[in-house]
């Protein structure tokens, strides 16, 4: 029957489309999927080969914080000591028994009253009160020499204890700088490891949502595909009605004419 042949074509037409869709849509989800496991798969291995890289300085870092820790401790140590050397250095107004005691000072006033003397004498002034008076400013200008020799240098001492102080804190802020640079460049090394990894992982979990919508797109291109087929094959006896009304009863059993093919489209 015609009308059996024309219901038969566009069953099978229908249901080879759907199956070819369904197909196809399954092989592009596929593919997709794939892709996206690729990636995230070399994503993965990437992140895995970088804290080798990272390590050394990590490690750099990490090492030199119990240092860090107790070197404030230290050196409130050492600048109390370097206080305490200064302080201990404070000038003293000396007294006439620490001039007496400078090394060569009795020397030189012994052997500067000698000469005052012999001077006084040789100009026949002997024990005159001119002598006496003459010893007696040599004496004091010598004494006070030697006193302000003494104080100055004692004022140095001082000084010199103070600037010690002040190296003192230098020396100790450069070292901690110098421990600090180590452990601010293993914060630094933690901090862009953790940075990688979090672009990484944002990165695969960009693809696991990527591969879920391609999963449920392709089931959704298949269950369209199919359902055009089950639509096919429902339509089948409307296809055979439409058929048999179009080229009547008379062609009951009898092969289409190419016109008839013609006039119905095919």
């Amino acid at each position: 029957m015609v009308a059996a042949a024309v219901a038969g074509a566009a069953i099978a037409g229908g249901v080879a489309k759907g199956a070819i869709g369904a197909g196809a849509a399954g092989s592009s989800a596929k593919a997709l999927q794939g892709g996206l496991t690729t990636a995230a798969n070399i994503e993965q291995k990437f992140y895995e080969s970088q804290p080798q890289n990272f390590q050394p300085y990590i490690s750099a870092g990490t090492s030199i914080l119990p240092q860090m820790a107790a070197y404030p401790g230290q050196t409130d140590t050492d600048l109390q000591k370097a206080l305490g050397y200064q302080a201990g250095l404070m000038p003293q107004i000396p007294t006439e028994q620490d001039v007496s005691n400078m090394p060569g000072y009795s020397f030189l006033l012994n052997q500067g009253l000698k000469a005052t003397q012999n001077s006084a004498a040789s100009r026949g002034l002997g024990v005159s009160g001119a002598a006496f008076k003459g010893a007696a400013n040599y004496a004091e200008n010598t004494a006070d020499t030697f006193w302000k020799d003494l104080f100055g240098a004692r004022q140095q001492q001082f000084v010199d204890a103070g600037s010690l102080f002040t190296n003192t804190y230098n020396a100790r802020n450069l070292g901690y700088n110098q421990l600090a640079t180590l452990g601010q460049l293993g914060e630094k090394s933690a901090a862009d490891l953790g940075n990688i990894g979090q672009k990484v992982y944002s990165n695969i979990g960009q693809d696991a949502v990527g591969y879920g919508q391609a999963g449920a797109a392709g089931i959704t291109k298949q269950a369209e595909a199919e359902n055009n087929a089950i639509t096919s094959i429902s339509n089948a006896p409307l296809s055979y009605f439409g058929a048999q009304n179009y080229f009547g009863p008379t062609v009951t059993g009898q092969a289409a004419t190419p016109d008839q093919i013609a006039r119905a489209g095919w």
